[in-house]
C-alpha cells in the first residue's frame, strides 16, 4: 500500500512549475477582473470587523465583543487578525487570505491529479478550478470558503503523500474553519488508505477528530456548564 503513495505519479519538474505558474496567473487575472474593491458583502464586512477586533485587542475568544454570536470557530478571524496586524487596516487586506487560499487549492489539485493520473489530468483539473466562476468569485472575497477548501484539499494531498497524521490535522482544521470542510474527510480517508493502508486511515481519522475536539473544547465546555 505504501508504495502507491511513494511511486504513483511524478514529481513537480521545471516544466510542471511553468504550467502551474501559467494557470495561477490566469486564475489571478480572472479573480482581479471580477473584484469590486469598493464593496463588501455584509457578512464580509462583519468578518473583517472581527479580524480587526482580534488585531487591536487580542481578544481571541471575543469575550469583550458585546453581542458576538459564536456560530463559527474564530480560527479564520485569528488569521484575519494576523493579516491586519502585519499590513494594517484596509479593504484589500482581508482578501489576501482568500487569494492565497485559492492559489493553494489550484496548486494542490494540480499535484494530486499529477500524482494519480499524470500531466494531462493535472493541467485539466487545475485549469477547471482556476476558471470556475464560483471559485473566482469566492477567491477575492472575505468569505471562509476558500480558506476551508484549501485546508481540506491540502489534507487530501498530505494523506496521499503518506503523511496521514498531518492529513488528519488539516482535515480537522478545515472542519473547524467551516463545518462544510468535513466533506473532504472521505476523500482524504480514501487517499490515506490507498497510500498507507488501514493503519494510515485510522491515523488520519484520529488526527482529524483530535484536532476538531481540541479547538472546539472551549465551546463544548461552555455549552455543558
Amino acid at each position: 500500500m505504501q508504495e502507491y503513495g511513494r511511486r504513483r505519479g511524478s514529481a513537480l519538474t521545471k516544466s510542471h512549475w511553468w504550467r502551474l505558474g501559467a494557470i495561477l496567473l490566469l486564475a489571478l487575472g480572472m479573480r482581479l477582473a471580477l473584484l469590486d474593491p469598493g464593496t463588501l458583502h455584509e457578512d464580509e464586512a462583519l468578518y473583517a470587523a472581527f479580524g480587526l477586533h482580534v488585531s487591536r485587542t487580542w481578544d481571541m475568544l471575543f469575550e469583550h465583543w458585546v453581542g458576538f454570536q459564536p456560530d463559527k470557530h474564530p480560527l479564520f478571524f485569528w488569521v484575519l487578525g494576523g493579516l491586519f496586524a502585519l499590513f494594517g487596516p484596509g479593504e484589500m487586506v482581508p482578501r489576501i487570505i482568500s487569494l492565497v487560499s485559492d492559489g493553494l487549492v489550484i496548486s494542490f489539485v494540480y499535484a494530486i491529479a499529477l500524482r494519480i493520473s499524470g500531466t494531462e489530468a493535472a493541467v485539466v483539473a487545475s485549469a477547471l478550478v482556476a476558471t470556475s466562476l464560483l471559485a473566482a468569485l469566492h477567491g477575492a472575497s472575505v468569505f471562509l470558503d476558500p480558506f476551508a477548501v484549501a485546508l481540506g484539499v491540502a489534507g487530501v494531498w498530505t494523506a496521499l503523500r503518506v503523511m496521514p497524521w498531518a492529513g488528519g490535522v488539516l482535515i480537522g482544521l478545515a472542519a473547524v474553519a467551516k463545518l462544510l470542510g468535513a466533506v473532504f474527510a472521505p476523500v482524504a480517508l480514501a487517499a490515506a488508505v490507498a497510500a498507507a493502508g488501514w493503519r494510515g486511515g485510522a491515523r488520519l481519522v484520529t488526527g482529524a477528530v483530535l484536532t476538531f475536539l481540541v479547538l472546539y473544547a472551549p465551546a463544548l465546555v461552555g455549552a455543558w456548564m
